[in-house]
């Protein structure tokens, strides 16, 4: 029985995707291969780093082939007119150990935007708040330099910090100045309270039906918008 509820959802999920919009521009290409970016200078700490570890840039960022996908290291957001930060905007590139955001024109920085990042060894940003995401406490040293942000050598948070989680749980570093509490084993829901295996099944279920009549509903209203006259 539980088979069947498992490919139902699967038969859901799949079904739904074929509403998704096809020309939602992907992370790395985002950033990458950003369009509003000066060229890259030759004084950029990214080209620098990958210059040192003898890998390749493409566009803005450095990258390291292992074998079997490119892997981030490096990315020089520096001059690209970025106006506005957001929530976990940098998630996808948690490998990233050079980030360069200084000459950017956004009024403000806050720790949940560098949520993901877990590797910074250098971070380059426009000195606005006057020190750097999560604080003195978050990183090794904190330099400035020319109206520059230079944050070298993230800290572990929930060490920095000295976070604790609720019983049957743990601190995970999620970025600097940014920490998650994870459940144990065995343990879920709020506040990692509850005992047992989280319902996936029921939820997946549930979320499959939700998001295929949504898109459903979205395409048919694209379809009556397009027939108009």
């Amino acid at each position: 029985m539980d088979l069947k509820y498992a490919v139902f959802a699967l038969v859901l999920v799949v079904y739904c995707s074929s509403f998704q919009e096809t020309d939602i521009e992907p992370p790395y290409v985002k950033f990458c291969k950003r369009k509003s970016c000066l060229p890259v200078q030759n004084n950029s700490q990214v080209l620098s780093y990958c210059q040192r570890k003898e890998l390749m840039m493409d566009g803005r960022c450095c990258i390291h082939y292992n074998g079997t996908s490119n892997i981030t290291l490096g990315m020089d957001l520096s001059n690209c007119d970025i106006e506005e930060l957001h929530a976990e905007m940098f998630a996808a590139f948690n490998s990233v150990e050079v980030l360069m955001l200084q000459n950017n024109p956004f009024p403000k920085f806050k720790a949940m935007h560098f949520v993901g990042l877990t590797n910074l060894t250098e971070l380059y940003l426009p000195l606005l708040n006057g020190t750097c995401p999560g604080g003195n406490q978050s990183w090794e040293s904190i330099e400035v330099q020319n109206s520059i942000a230079m944050c070298f050598n993230e800290e572990d948070t929930c060490k920095s910090h000295n976070l604790t989680c609720p019983p049957n749980a743990y601190c995970t570093t999620a970025g600097p100045g940014s920490a998650t509490c994870t459940c144990v084993k065995d343990y879920y829901g709020y506040k990692c309270m509850r005992t047992g295996h989280f319902p996936m099944l029921v939820y997946t279920v549930s979320a499959a039906v939700g998001i295929t009549t949504l898109s459903l509903f979205l395409w048919l209203m694209r379809r009556f918008n397009g027939t108009k006259v």
